[in-house]
């Protein structure tokens, strides 16, 4: 249930350009369908599509789309609940409590009404069945079950196994068919949570204002997805329903299915169950216009804590005929390959960051420049120069054509990749749906993209990006934040187990159950170019682009270097080649090229066109062996750093993740283990050097996944990478060792700024791996924590809302030496934090027992493990990991076994033998002033930690 308007969602709709078979046709009641057969996993992703989301908001109703999503996951007057005729006569009561609160503003009535409301709240909530819906879609092996709502369009979605399509058909389609909005006022508390965890989100603010002043007249800048918070103190279940009533309907929505299915024998089951939906009249759309820009039009204020700048044009919505030229104009200023006039910017040092981003929406289109100034010694005007300068070259044509080609064999590849998820082919063909496009307009996109010219990219530069423009100078600063305070209710607690519905569901016939395993022999070809650096080989079954790993078992653990060296890496040139031409030369053969380091594992990752395989081989053979390091990379690794570090200081998030590090490292978290900044400059290149010798001599893994046969890659490794890679040193079978406190202790952090508390709680044992209790476990994280049914989320958010985020997993001990542990999360607002820390605590201390659900569990479990079979582009890396666990076949196989007679003894047995009786340990980050600390006491001594404490600067 995400918002979907941060800057790193802009996508261009040109990826799913691709032939690509999809039938499209309408039920007699206007529903638009959408269905493509995939064959390449035995799964089925299905969604439903709204055409429109917050655009219609009411002006004096904003974020009722978002609410309204939240709200059809509640059940219907059948699903999720025992007696719809006793319930309803206490939501109607809701109903008109809710209509009297929104002509109230004396605050003490105020809160009266809302206490009438909690009250009849919980007299519904007894023949309430709570995340009916979630535990049906779990039920037939559903996976993935989520929602969001953008400007444009509210799209529900999971994947679920083959022969469940008449089930899932038949529940979706019910879904939507008099849906309940039961238990109203504790899902307002958790959009509440959602709307506070934003607002701590550094860019939120910078984005909302920006947005407010490009579109002055339009909803993309006049409707917050997630709603004013004066609207969100006010909902109208009435207005609710009306907008439910207006907007939900046959002719304003879109049925997609992508998977593993026939076509032709899966129409009439379609047809029966969505058929059952009244037609009626597609709303009106009315389109509102927005005048260009008088010249160059400043705002400026104080939301972020360093300096950002953000340039916006007014381009063209989707399906435009200019789109392609302008996704391409994009792509030569700022690229994966980091090719573009701006990425040299970057790697030059002469900016901190400086990158485009295409907004292409349904109405109105634009074009983001993002860019931010050094540190030290650098204003916006500066930065916004020196880009400006860049975008003038392109519009005078001088730029190597070259590059252009370049762009279009890159484009055409990422194209190919983004259309192997059946989750990216269905959210494209929603967009086709909600811009009103045939199918075919929207594959002509990438013809459209090959053919562009030099001449096309200057005439489009100069006629989009001009003068006309809106620039907003953010300077360091931090909004104001509006908290949505914790109301005094009192939880509800639904009595219902299970409706008439869901036996009724349960009691369809299925079609049989035909698992899918894979034989590991047969799915991956092994080999040794070395005594300890081996190949795995699997086949490509589908396009003509592969992936080639390099996984050295040395990791930062044993070199706090390899961060460093990995990004040296990615910055360098050759013995032959400049930075630069090493770049262009990647890029030329359709190749992207990664470099990274964790715990365990340098990593060096490749995808690219299958007929330069060998020729990408062969760069990679000349970077390793023989890189050239710069002081202009060094200085360029140097500022990220610095930049990277200062926002530790200042964002909610990071301050979470280093306190919460130490919760479970202790002094060996790795923000403490890592290299200061006086550390990375005075280290000289001799010693990434060194570092980079002992790599190529330590243990590796090779994984292919591509057409080339696998004598053909092995001899090719042979030739050239077998040369450098020695397998000389054996990997060390270790990890990160967790802190063993010596008594229960809460670990906090202040964030004075922020509006919400980030809450970590871990539970570590002194159990290994266990490959025999793997099953045991996976059934208690599939009861306790996994799911919208599992007891976390449904005691933390759906009985309580004091979350908006939050989630438990426990995990089996390593083969590398960690232990079983159990880990959980909740973000709520300060005053709700104690209350949320007992929940958890009282979860783990006396797990409740509800054994009514083992059946579903079971079925979930069993459905899940029968279609779990591994992606082809992850199968190598996949087996590797199965046989390193001590598993010679598919552990799902074992798994399915063990499943077919389950019981809740087997829950209670990964309770008592990894949770139960374990000492419990919390971190915190959240601020101050808004909470009593002496609380925290009653889970362990409070611990408050400063930054210089817990992290090395």
């Amino acid at each position: 249930m995400k918002k979907l308007f941060l800057l790193i969602f802009f996508l261009p709709i040109g990826l799913f350009a691709q032939q690509l078979p999809i039938e499209t046709y309408q039920l007699p009641n206007g529903l638009t369908i959408y269905l493509h057969e995939d064959k390449t996993r035995p799964e089925v992703l299905g969604a439903v599509v709204v055409n429109g989301g917050a655009i219609w908001d009411p002006a004096d109703a904003t974020g009722m789309a978002h609410y309204l999503e939240h709200m059809l996951f509640k059940g219907t007057t059948e699903i999720g609940t025992v007696d719809f005729e006793q319930e309803s006569i206490h939501l109607a009561k809701i109903d008109s409590l809710y209509e009297e609160l929104g002509k109230t503003r004396s605050e003490e009535l105020r809160k009266a009404i809302q206490l009438q409301i909690n009250e009849q709240n919980l007299l519904a909530s007894e023949f309430a069945v709570a995340n009916e819906f979630d535990r049906l879609i779990n039920s037939i092996g559903g996976k993935g079950l989520n929602a969001f709502t953008s400007h444009d369009m509210v799209m529900y979605y999971n994947t679920f196994p083959p022969h469940q399509l008449e089930k899932w058909s038949e529940i979706y389609s019910h879904r939507f068919m008099n849906p309940v909005f039961r238990m109203f006022q504790s899902e307002l508390e958790t959009v509440y949570e959602e709307k506070n965890m934003y607002m701590d989100d550094q860019t939120y603010k910078l984005i909302e204002s920006f947005d407010r002043a490009f579109y002055k007249n339009h909803p993309y800048g006049q409707r917050d997805i997630l709603g004013e918070i004066e609207h969100l103190k006010n909902p109208s279940l009435k207005r609710m329903y009306e907008y439910y009533q207006t907007y939900y309907v046959p002719s304003n929505m879109a049925l997609i299915i992508s998977g593993d299915i026939e076509i032709e024998q899966i129409k009439s089951i379609l047809e029966e169950k969505f058929g059952r939906w009244e037609a009626k009249d597609k709303p009106a759309r009315e389109r509102i216009a927005e005048a260009d820009f008088k010249g160059k039009e400043v705002i400026k204020g104080r939301y972020t804590p360093i300096k950002v700048g953000i340039a916006g044009f007014r381009t063209v919505p989707s399906g435009h005929p200019d789109e392609a030229a302008l996704t391409v104009i994009n792509e030569l200023l700022s690229n994966s390959n980091q090719t573009g006039l701006w990425d040299k910017l970057t790697m030059d040092n002469k900016l901190l960051a400086a990158e485009m981003e295409a907004d292409i929406q349904v109405e109105h289109g634009r074009t983001l420049v993002i860019f931010v100034p050094k540190i030290v010694g650098q204003s916006l005007k500066k930065a916004e120069n020196l880009m400006m300068a860049e975008l003038e070259k392109l519009k005078a044509g001088k730029f190597d054509e070259q590059l252009l080609d370049d762009i279009k064999l890159n484009y055409n590849k990422r194209h190919q990749l983004n259309l192997e998820s059946n989750f990216q082919k269905a959210y494209y063909m929603a967009e086709a749906f909600i811009s009103d496009r045939s199918w075919e307009d929207v594959l002509a996109i990438n013809e459209q993209i090959q053919n562009i010219t030099k001449e096309q990219v200057v005439a489009m530069a100069n006629t989009y990006f001009g003068e006309n423009r809106l620039v907003l100078y953010s300077r360091t600063g931090f909004p104001k934040k509006n908290k949505l305070p914790k109301p005094p209710f009192t939880p509800v607690s639904p009595k219902g187990t299970e409706s008439e519905y869901a036996k009724a569901f349960k009691a369809i016939p299925e079609l049989p159950l035909n698992p899918s395993f894979i034989n590991l022999q047969e799915a991956v070809q092994v080999s040794k170019l070395k005594e300890r650096v081996e190949l795995y080989h699997s086949p490509n079954p589908i396009n003509s682009i592969f992936s080639f790993t390099l996984n050295i078992q040395r990791g930062d653990l044993q070199d706090n270097q390899l961060e460093y060296l990995a990004s040296m890496l990615n910055s360098a040139g050759t013995a032959t080649k400049s930075r630069d031409e090493f770049k262009s030369a990647l890029a030329r053969l359709g190749t992207s090229l990664s470099i990274y380091s964790n715990d365990i594992q340098f990593i060096v990752s490749m995808q690219g066109v299958e007929e330069n395989f060998q020729a990408s081989i062969v760069l990679l053979q000349e970077l390793l062996s023989k890189p050239v390091f710069s002081e202009l990379g060094k200085k360029s690794f140097l500022s990220g750093v610095r930049f990277e570090r200062r926002m530790e200081g200042k964002d909610l998030d990071a301050k979470s993740d280093i306190i919460s590090d130490y919760l479970i490292y202790g002094e060996n978290s790795p923000y403490l283990t890592r290299m200061s900044i006086k550390e990375i400059k005075d280290l000289p290149f001799s010693a990434l050097q060194e570092s980079l010798k002992t790599l190529l001599e330590t243990e590796s893994l090779i994984t292919y996944v591509g057409n080339t046969p696998h004598q053909e890659v092995e001899q090719l490794l042979q030739n050239s990478l077998g040369s450098i890679l020695s397998g000389t040193h054996a990997k060390k079978m270790e990890e990160r060792a967790f802190a063993n406190h010596a008594k229960p202790t809460v670990f906090f952090m202040n964030d004075k700024k922020a509006i919400q508390t980030q809450i970590y709680f871990l539970s570590n044992t002194n159990l290994p791996f266990s490959q025999e209790n793997q099953y045991a476990i996976n059934a208690f994280n599939e009861y306790f924590g996994n799911s919208m049914s599992g007891l976390v989320f449904q005691e933390i958010r759906e009985f309580r809302s004091l979350a908006y985020a939050t989630g438990a997993r426990l995990s089996n001990g390593t083969i590398r030496g960690r232990n079983a542990h159990i880990i959980g999360f909740v973000g709520c607002q300060a005053d709700k934090s104690v209350e949320a820390m007992t929940v958890f605590r009282d979860l783990l201390q006396d797990l409740p027992k509800k054994e009514e659900r083992l059946p579903e569990i079971q079925k979930s479990l069993v459905q899940s493990v029968a279609f779990s079979k591994p992606y082809f582009r992850s199968m190598p890396q996949t087996i590797y990991n199965w046989k390193l666990l001590g598993f010679n076949e598919d552990p799902n196989k074992q798994f399915y076994e063990r499943y077919q007679d389950i019981s809740f003894n087997d829950i209670d047995k990964a309770y008592k033998t990894y949770v139960a009786g374990n000492p419990l340990n919390f971190s915190i980050a959240g601020n101050k002033k808004s909470m009593d600390l002496k609380a925290y006491e009653a889970f362990g001594e409070v611990v408050e930690m400063s930054l210089k404490q817990v992290r090395k600067k």
